[in-house]
């Protein structure tokens, strides 16, 4: 352990286990390593936050709160810097940090799983990794996101990876727009179509390639 991280060294590799710098810090620069070991993994609920959560639901609003919400009910921390040795983002890994807006994967990702940036209210566009083959269930789930890129490495998405905050929320103007390779495989062009283009709350765009190399 050190003094922002808890970690566990598991075949020579370290896991992120628990990030606690609280509210001390509004950037958090996760270590490339611990005790010599690389890190490859930012463990299960590592930087996860329920503040807002439980603040919402007090509201009986859930994630559909138009108003902010006072300061001390959300995380902090606004940008996070993960190490280019990071293959795993695990399960609820930064879930709930509502005033995160910025964050790049590593070109290493190989993995995002359930619930890893649900509810991120202010994170609006993310790229994913060309190394990326698995999104799990709800790992954006938010109804903020705008713009999201995936490459033709993911050929294990969720069809409810990019879902909404909640099943019944208030159609939005804008769409969520995917930004797909034209070579994408067809396993994932069907997944992406027969889980959401019924219900018109996505636009799918093979336009992936001209931003590659970003």
């Amino acid at each position: 352990m050190n003094e922002l991280f808890e970690y566990e060294i598991v075949d020579v590799q370290a896991i992120i286990k628990k990030y606690l710098g609280g509210d001390s810090l509004t950037e958090v620069v996760i270590p490339d390593e611990f005790e010599n070991f690389p890190v490859t993994e930012i463990g299960c609920e590592a930087f996860a936050d329920y503040r807002y959560d439980l603040y919402c639901f007090d509201l009986e609003a859930a994630f559909n709160c138009n108003e902010k919400p006072p300061k001390e009910v959300y995380s902090v921390i606004a940008h996070i810097t993960i190490p280019k040795t990071v293959r795993v983002i695990g399960e609820g890994a930064f879930l709930g940090l509502a005033n995160l807006y910025d964050i790049k994967l590593p070109d290493s990702l190989e993995v995002i799983s359930d619930f890893a940036f649900a509810y991120c209210r202010n994170f609006h566009k993310v790229y994913i990794p060309d190394k990326v083959r698995k999104i799990g269930d709800n790992a954006f789930r938010s109804p903020n996101f705008r713009h999201i890129y995936i490459p033709p490495s993911a050929v294990e998405i969720s069809k409810d990876a990019f879902e909404y905050s909640c099943s019944d929320y208030t159609e939005l103007s804008t769409k969520i727009i995917l930004h797909i390779s034209s070579n994408a495989p067809l396993n994932q062009t069907k997944e992406l179509r027969w889980g959401w283009d019924n219900r018109e709350l996505f636009e799918i765009l093979y336009d992936y390639d001209e931003y590659n190399g970003r």
